[in-house]
C-alpha cells in the first residue's frame, strides 16, 4: 500500500512539473500570403507577424514558395530554419517551434533577384493564464 501511494505521489508530481499549466488553447491560425524579399540584411526583412501580448504560438508547419524553391524562416532576426527543395530530398526547419508574446516572424531568400516570397504557416495559439 505504501509503495502504491509513493508511486502515485511521484506520478502526480511529474504531471504537475511537466504539464502545460497556464496555457489554454485559443485557436488554430493559418497565415498565408506573400511578402517582398529582403534588401540585404535580416533586419530589413518585412515582418509578417508579431505575437500579441498574453499569447504563445506553436508553429506546427510552414512552407515557402518562390522561383528558387528555397528560403529562410527568421524568428526575432535570427535564422530559425532553411527551406530547400533544390537539393536531394527536402530540407526544412524542425517543427514545432514555440514562440512567446512579442516574437516576430519573417522570411528571406538568399538570392536578391527574386522579389516575392509566398508563405504558409499552420499555428496553434494558446492564451497564457
Amino acid at each position: 500500500m505504501k509503495k502504491l501511494l509513493l508511486i502515485s505521489g511521484f506520478i502526480s508530481l511529474a504531471y504537475n512539473v511537466f504539464s502545460q499549466q497556464g496555457l489554454k488553447y485559443s485557436q488554430t491560425i493559418t497565415l498565408s500570403g506573400s511578402t517582398t524579399n529582403c534588401s540585404g540584411s535580416i533586419s530589413s526583412c518585412n515582418t509578417i507577424a508579431t505575437l500579441p501580448a498574453g499569447k504563445t504560438w506553436k508553429i506546427e508547419s510552414a512552407w515557402i514558395n518562390n522561383d528558387l524553391n528555397e528560403g529562410y524562416l527568421i524568428i526575432n532576426n535570427n535564422l530559425a530554419g532553411k527551406f530547400d527543395l533544390t537539393s536531394v530530398g527536402i530540407e526544412r526547419p524542425n517543427f514545432p517551434i514555440w514562440l512567446k508574446s512579442g516574437d516576430t516572424i519573417k522570411f528571406s531568400i538568399s538570392y536578391f533577384n527574386v522579389s516575392t516570397i509566398s508563405y504558409f504557416l499552420s499555428i496553434l495559439e494558446f492564451d497564457i493564464n
